[in-house]
C-alpha cells in the first residue's frame, strides 16, 4: 500500500527542501529562453515545472517510478532513467541535485526515496557517476 503525503503525492518522492529552492534560483539565474534544458533526479518536479515556463524545452529525468508520476503530472515531459541512460539529443543546461549523503549498506532501504538520499559510502558516488 502507497502513503500518501499531503501536497506533495507519494511519500517515494524527495519533498523540495532549501536544496530544491537553491537550485531553481539558479537555474532561472542561468536559463535563457532559448534553452533546451535537462533535469536529472526531477524528483517533484517542482524545478522543472517553473523553469520550463522561461526556456524553449525542458525534460525531465527520474529513476524512481513515483517521482516520475508526480511530475507528469505537474505536467512536465519527463522520461523515466537512470542519469543519462537511454537519452540522446542537444541541452544548453543540464542540472541536478544529485544524492550526497554518505549511507552505509546497513542504513539502506528498498524504498524509492533512497534514490534521492543515498550517496553511497562515500557521499560521492551517484555525483561520480553522473
Amino acid at each position: 500500500m502507497e502513503i500518501i503525503c499531503p501536497g506533495f503525492g507519494s511519500c517515494e518522492v524527495y519533498h523540495p527542501d532549501e536544496d530544491t529552492f537553491l537550485l531553481l534560483q539558479a537555474a532561472i539565474k542561468e536559463a535563457r529562453p532559448e534553452d533546451h534544458v535537462l533535469e536529472v533526479g526531477c524528483g517533484s518536479g517542482l524545478v522543472s515545472l517553473e523553469l520550463a515556463r522561461q526556456v524553449e524545452s525542458l525534460v525531465a529525468l527520474d529513476i524512481n517510478p513515483h517521482a516520475v508520476r508526480a511530475t507528469r503530472e505537474r505536467g512536465v515531459e519527463v522520461i523515466r532513467s537512470d542519469l543519462f541512460e537511454g537519452i540522446r539529443g542537444k541541452f544548453d543546461l543540464i542540472i541536478f541535485n544529485p544524492p550526497y549523503l554518505p549511507t552505509k549498506q546497513a542504513e539502506r532501504s528498498d524504498q524509492w526515496i533512497n534514490y534521492a538520499l543515498d550517496g553511497g559510502e562515500s557521499g560521492r558516488e551517484t555525483i561520480g557517476r553522473f
